[in-house]
């Protein structure tokens, strides 16, 4: 009874935390992006003032200020070249520098802050401690003027399922950036 027991245990802390069999690949209305959610996302639309240059914001998220995952699309009114890479460094690094300054405000330290790379596209990874004890992970792309890109929170404490299901979501990105015809 006992190993039957603990089998049990093991079984199910090996399944994700939302649920294996739940996860959809999710495309945003404009096709600018493919990701996978463990559960139907809701979504928001905004204003982006705080951000040069940011028009609209659209963001599609699930789960809770302590653990969620969110993948955003910002639209730029001023776009650079095709492939212009220093158009691109500049948009991430206002990313970079809006995402550590509002960490440092709150408390949170600088884990990585890194170069990254998706589907041909380069672009930045950081990951914030926060004071919490959270883990903030951020991965950003600038393709055809839209900021794309996802977060996912890992709590303190969290299971071992949760810190997977938040690289799943984080690794499931995929742009699909509109090439003239």
């Amino acid at each position: 009874m006992r190993y039957v027991t603990l089998g049990l245990a093991f079984a199910l802390s090996a399944i994700s935390a939302f649920g294996a069999e739940r996860w959809t690949k999710f495309q945003d209305p404009s096709e600018n992006f493919t990701v996978e959610f463990p559960s139907l996302p809701r979504a928001r639309t905004g204003d982006s003032a705080r951000t040069p240059g940011s028009v609209t914001s659209f963001a599609y998220y699930i789960g809770t200020e302590t653990n969620s995952m969110t993948v955003f699309d910002n639209l730029y009114s001023s776009r650079g070249a095709a492939g212009d890479q220093a158009s691109t460094d500049r948009i991430l690094n206002i990313f970079a520098t809006n995402i550590i300054g509002a960490a440092a405000r709150i408390g949170g330290k600088v884990q990585s802050d890194m170069p990254d790379t998706l589907d041909g596209q380069s672009g930045r990874r950081i990951s914030i401690l926060q004071a919490t004890g959270a883990v903030y992970t951020y991965r950003m792309f600038y393709i055809d003027g839209h900021a794309i890109g996802v977060a996912a929170v890992v709590p303190p404490g969290a299971r071992p399922a949760q810190a997977a299901d938040a690289n799943r979501f984080l690794l499931s990105l995929h742009l699909t950036p509109h090439r003239p015809n």
